[in-house]
């Protein structure tokens, strides 16, 4: 059996900052990763068919986000616009300026002036019923979906309006892919990758996982996974508090073609079609177009063949385009069939702060806790930045009580 004073479950953001962010104070570290690979919901894809780095999970850094900015910079890695206008193609018809939403702005004052939280599908139905309002909920539960991988039922209508409003900034990805952020994190950090965590069994001041053996864990896994997890002795609450949080899908779809056959203006493109959203890599001529299917828009095509997935694909830029075009390079990621995430990312729900709250408190200094879904700010949540913002907390948490 191998010692090592902290464990960490999860190689993804959340743990690597974690892990080197303890190295740096000399706390010794084994990070436990089921993957073949680190990195998580962070995968870059370097494969023989496409002429170029692609992203599977996460792609863009939404704005000057403090941690995320300092560990590219410390690791000398740069930053690439993405920018392009954004069209929407409704009924085969183009538009390049989007007409404002009826009664938006009213939705926005009411979002505004609630003073207990409800369902975003509650506060739709009781403050804006009936048919002269139905656009308006549909674009409402589409921006939730599409953007929040949101479940109306339960997402934080307060919250959600605090995300919608906040000013996000200029849109950037990392220059050859977010694996090299992943990469600098994990340099010189023991990572045995292969190794799946079910049981893990503790006492005040001892952790035993997998046949690895320390003095303190930290879990950081996704929510989908927690389900999964079995402590002993065990934590009901703990498990309550993780199955209280939102956590969507999304189904990802990577088209390359020998070159772009779409207007170099364009970034994003909304549509009507079954794969409704898409975008370009756009200022960049790269020739890829990136599908993404959320939500509930995902339940029929979940768990399907990547051949269905992509002939919907397909079927879905011949309604936009008027043809359909030929890749030279293809891939699916279907998150929700991921086993060691068994989602995408989180999104704020009702009650939530309760729950948050208890899994950012360690168990007897001796289990601790950090993920995107786990960040306790409310300005980048569900993103890479939220990810290394609780892993960071968590190894704070870490270092003081063994200072």
């Amino acid at each position: 059996m191998e010692n090592s004073k902290v464990i960490i479950v999860g190689a993804g953001a959340s743990g690597l900052a974690a892990a080197h962010h303890l190295t740096a104070h000399g706390i010794g570290v084994t990070v436990l990763e089921a993957r073949n690979r680190p990195g998580g919901r962070i995968h870059t894809i370097h494969d023989s068919d496409f002429s170029f780095p692609v992203e599977g999970g996460a792609e863009f850094v939404h704005g000057d986000l403090p941690e995320t900015l300092r560990l590219l910079a410390e690791a000398g890695i740069p930053l690439i616009p993405a920018g392009g206008q954004m069209f929407r193609s409704i009924g085969g018809k183009w538009q390049t300026e989007f007409e404002r939403i009826p009664h938006w702005n009213e939705l926005m004052s009411a979002m505004a002036s609630l003073t207990e939280d409800l369902s975003l599908a509650t506060f739709l139905e009781t403050r804006f019923p009936g048919e002269p309002y139905a656009g308006l909920r549909n674009s409402a539960r589409g921006f939730a979906e599409g953007y929040d991988l949101a479940d109306i039922r339960t997402a934080s209508t307060m919250m959600l309006f605090r995300e919608w409003t906040r000013e996000e900034g200029a849109q950037h990805r990392v220059e050859g892919g977010y694996g090299r952020l992943i990469d600098y994190l994990a340099a010189g950090i023991p990572i045995h990758t292969g190794v799946e965590v079910r049981d893990i069994t503790w006492s005040p001041g001892s952790v035993t996982i997998a046949g690895y053996a320390g003095n303190a864990a930290l879990i950081t896994v996704p929510l989908g996974v927690w389900p999964y997890l079995r402590f002993s002795p065990e934590l009901p609450d703990y498990a309550h508090a993780a199955a209280a949080l939102g956590f969507g899908s999304v189904i990802r779809v990577l088209l390359e073609f020998n070159k772009p056959f779409w207007d170099k203006q364009m970034g994003f493109l909304l549509s009507d079609q079954a794969i409704p959203t898409w975008w370009t890599q756009a200022p960049t001529s790269l020739p890829l177009l990136t599908g993404w299917l959320p939500g509930s828009k995902a339940k029929p095509l979940e768990g399907r063949p990547s051949g269905d997935i992509l002939a919907t694909a397909l079927s879905s830029l011949e309604g936009i385009f008027g043809f359909k075009p030929v890749p030279k390079a293809r891939r699916v990621e279907d998150w929700s069939q991921d086993p060691y995430a068994r989602g995408a990312y989180s999104f704020p729900t009702v009650g939530e702060d309760a729950p948050r709250r208890l899994l950012n408190t360690p168990v007897d200094n001796t289990l601790y806790f950090a993920g995107e879904a786990l960040y306790e700010g409310d300005h980048t949540p569900g993103t890479v930045e939220a990810a290394l913002v609780s892993g960071l907390a968590a190894a704070e948490r870490i270092v003081d009580t063994r200072g």
